[in-house]
């Protein structure tokens, strides 16, 4: 996990499974959690979900929701729209890639930031 500063660790977490995910990454139970409410939420009334934090075991984590904006649909919207220099290096890096056809706004998943609690 990359470090942000001596006490913080940072690292971007996708439900398993996750459906049309460019580069899975498993959450962890407390993530899974939290981005399964997040999307019942979003589902149910469209609300846009707010950063959550937690604290556990001397360590403080905070989840931002990762929604997406306007400028991710140049690789992750409609594989038609997609330029056509950008689809090929899309292809070249992630052959198996099923990550597009996203619409602004969707839940991706979330940045977590864990840090120690001094």
């Amino acid at each position: 996990m990359p470090t942000c500063s001596s006490n913080a660790a940072l690292s971007q977490t996708t439900p398993s499974p996750f459906p049309r995910s460019r580069r899975p990454t498993r959450a962890d139970g407390l993530s899974e959690s939290i981005l399964q409410d997040w999307q019942t939420a979003m589902t149910a009334d469209g609300t846009a979900p707010e950063p959550a934090v937690n604290h556990e075991d001397g360590l403080t984590i905070v989840h931002h929701p990762i929604l997406l904006q306007t400028g991710c649909l140049a690789c992750h919207g409609d594989p038609a729209s997609i330029a056509p220099e950008v689809a090929q290096k899309i292809a070249q890096l992630y052959p198996a890639d099923t990550a597009t056809g996203f619409a602004v706004g969707e839940l991706r998943g979330a940045f977590r930031v864990v840090f120690e609690q001094e």
